[in-house]
């Protein structure tokens, strides 16, 4: 039997279980009023703007979309490993489930991007809302010190992003986005458990009427502090029966041989909650305006604890998940079958459930007065983003993860180590150790991350879509069955123009599609598979024929896409592959492999002459032409210029100059070498470049007009800018 310590350390991070929504307060909004709503969302998708309300997330790990990663603490609060994130994702976020939380499906329902936490490097757009809740979090600062971000420190940050909007919006428009934004809101569990799991002088110190009062007393000052700073509308999720939770269940076992729920923390639990209902209701009296809603996480729980079958094939009792300080762990194979995940958080069917029943309850109780999470999802779907979207296709150089969905070979590829490590920390099918060109263009157009067409539960396409997919070609033939080939990016790129004509009317959705930027990096893999003798039509067609056929295929797809609406459009052209380490090492001498060298320069040449011609068949077409090519030959020729000591050899890899496209282990030769220090190199694997390439290059694309890298007329930054362009 193992001691009372190391059951303890086992327990130590922020419970979380499911819940029917019972609502427990009536508050505010009639059925009239979500009449009114559906009404302002319908009109607003016809006329888009930028005043849908933001979304703010405080609390523990009930809500924890990955602020824990990037905080020294130990893993005890943190979920950033295997085998977390394996239903959804297919990789470890920092959730603290299998899949997505609650405040993800929420988002959803509100057709919004998942909500991103504050410390993601690079979140540098808050408009639509950020995530600041921390895993093993309280109310009180005392509760895990120094491992978390406690709740006082996520109200600083969120006046850092209230700060960031006065300066971007003005001091009136600021104060109205946080007057109509939603705070959701978990926490306390944690300040309860931990007087159980550590050596809390608290236990002794205060009665339990005291100690409540404590807890109450600090989220009733933050909810102020929000207050003040214009925000109106609370959503608060009441306290779970940690008691009953497996972890708590096997400490009871431990120590008196019963398998019950730990009465102890539920002493504390059941007069929170009936304090947090006084304390809105007090609130509500005092502060003008204040909205709330309270859900009763407690007695849902125990509804799916003490009858599971009636919510499905849950198992109420027994966890599916591991342990951290005791190294052995097992693994359920039916992960749908159980309320909880891990020894505390919920598995994401039960998270699924939740949102589910928020929409359930809505409908069932139309005649009364509720201010519910669906009122807010309404509120926060209620204008589509006035921005142009970003719809992205093409090759590796832009997927995002796209081929994470495909049964493909991990020759085409990223979804593991050491893939992602500089940015995300964790491999997202990008091949890169970061992000791509297009997640810099993104920040620097103020719009999220867009997410892979094919990622599970994506469901808003407002903003845009990567189509893109790891050794694609614009030809049919090019690694034909492992990628999705250009042809069919285009066939989901119209199913996504179906889905906005379906939201927004034939005239709003040709309205957004016009306003949209087009981005294209195509034809580096119908060149690279000539040269890796995988391709016999080397032998078949004169460079030139060979050419005419990939600029043909890309000019029939622009085509394409300009007959929906589409007139504004971003190429790169394709970068020098000869001088890439993996068509480079198998020269004599080391230099570049001169005949490749031939096809891409007719290539771009070709490019950039379809191009011309476009614009002046095709009235309204706009398009800036990046010379991918000189600038990637002028990083590889000088590197110390553009700040990097290393511009011929791969960081990972193995071989001559690395270029075996062996990274991570994974492929067909499993050796591999990882350099030090990625930044100095120009070149991440084989064939990819690295995230400071990558965020060099979007910085002359996004603005830089004095490079002599653009054709055209426009850069990225003015093609976002531009209004929509006219169609017939």
């Amino acid at each position: 039997m193992r001691s009372k310590p190391i059951v303890m350390a086992l327990i130590r991070t922020i419970f979380s279980v499911p819940s029917i929504f019972l609502f427990l307060e009536i508050v505010l909004i009639s059925l009239s009023s979500k009449i009114s709503c559906l009404k302002t969302a319908h009109q607003s998708h016809e006329n888009p703007s930028s005043n849908s309300s933001a979304f703010f997330i405080f609390g523990d790990s009930i809500l924890d979309a990955g602020n824990n990663n990037y905080i020294n603490t130990t893993t005890l609060d943190q979920a950033n490993f295997y085998p977390y994130g394996t239903t959804f994702f297919h990789n470890p976020t920092g959730r603290f489930s299998d899949g997505r939380l609650i405040s993800d499906f929420i988002a959803e329902h509100a057709n919004l991007p998942l909500i991103p936490p504050f410390l993601q490097p690079g979140n540098r757009q808050f408009s639509g809302g950020v995530n600041f809740a921390s895993a093993g979090a309280g109310a009180l600062v005392e509760t895990f010190r120094g491992s978390v971000i406690d709740l006082h420190m996520q109200v600083r940050n969120y006046k850092k992003v209230e700060k960031w909007l006065r300066k971007k919006l003005g001091e009136r428009k600021a104060r109205k986005r946080m007057k109509k934004a939603v705070y959701l809101f978990s926490i306390g569990t944690n300040d309860y458990m931990s007087l159980f799991l550590t050596n809390s002088t608290f236990l002794t110190a205060y009665t339990t009427s005291q100690y409540v009062d404590m807890v109450i007393s600090n989220i009733t000052s933050v909810i102020i502090e929000i207050y003040k700073t214009g925000g109106r509308k609370f959503a608060l999720l009441n306290l779970p029966p940690a008691d009953c939770s497996p972890s708590f269940r096997a400490l009871n076992l431990n120590a008196t041989g019963s398998g019950s729920c730990f009465k102890g923390v539920s002493n504390y639990i059941i007069p929170h909650n009936k304090a947090l209902i006084r304390l809105v209701q007090q609130l509500a009296k005092k502060l003008p305006g204040f909205r709330y809603s309270v859900y009763d996480f407690h007695n849902g729980s125990l509804q799916r604890i003490n009858q599971p079958f009636l919510y499905g094939k849950f198992r109420g009792i027994s966890s599916c998940g591991g342990k951290r300080l005791v190294k052995e762990y097992e693994l359920c194979k039916s992960v749908g079958d159980h309320v909880y995940w891990d020894s505390f958080h919920m598995t994401e069917k039960a998270y699924h459930q939740i949102a589910e029943d928020m929409k359930l309850t809505m409908e069932i109780r139309q005649s009364s007065l509720f201010f519910s999470l669906i009122s807010l999802a309404c509120s926060l779907a209620s204008s589509v983003s006035a921005s142009s979207p970003f719809f992205l296709f093409g090759d590796s150089f832009l997927d995002v993860g796209n081929n994470n969905y495909i049964n493909t070979s991990t020759l085409a590829l990223a979804n593991f180590y050491p893939y992602g490590i500089t940015f995300f920390h964790y491999p997202t099918g990008r091949f890169s150790d970061g992000r791509l060109i297009n997640d810099f263009l993104e920040e620097d157009a103020n719009i999220p991350f867009i997410p892979p067409f094919l990622e599970l539960g994506q469901s808003q396409f407002f903003d845009g879509s990567n189509f893109a997919s790891g050794g694609a070609g614009a030809l049919v033939e090019t690694f034909q069955g492992l990628v999705i080939d250009l042809h069919m990016q285009v066939k989901n790129y119209k199913k996504v123009a179906e889905w906005l004509i379906s939201k927004l009317g034939k005239v709003g959705a040709r309205e957004r599609l016009s306003r949209a930027v087009y981005m294209f990096s195509i034809g580096t893999n119908d060149y690279l598979t000539l040269f890796l003798g995988i391709n016999p039509l080397l032998i078949t067609y004169t460079p030139s024929q060979y050419v005419d056929m990939v600029i043909g295929n890309i000019t029939s797809v622009v085509s394409e896409i300009y007959k929906t609406g589409g007139r504004k459009f971003a190429f790169l052209n394709v970068p020098p592959i000869g001088c890439m380490p993996i068509l480079r090492m198998q020269t004599i001498d080391g230099n570049c492999q001169s005949e490749s060298l031939v096809y891409i320069r007719k290539h771009n040449e070709a490019l950039l002459q379809a191009l011309m011609q476009l614009e002046k068949q095709l009235p309204g077409f706009k398009y800036s032409l990046y010379d991918f090519y000189s600038a990637v030959q002028q990083r590889i020729d000088d590197p110390s210029k553009y700040g990097y000591t290393e511009g011929k050899t791969a960081c990972c890899g193995t071989g001559a100059f690395r270029g075996i496209f062996s990274c991570g282990g994974t492929r067909p030769i499993k050796e591999y070498e990882l350099c030090q220090d990625v930044e100095g190199h120009v070149f991440w694997d084989s064939v990819h470049l690295t995230e400071r390439t990558h965020s060099q290059i979007a910085e002359e694309m996004w603005s830089n007009k004095q490079t002599m890298l653009f054709h055209g007329s426009y850069t990225v930054k003015d093609l976002f800018h531009l209004p929509s362009s006219k169609y017939s």
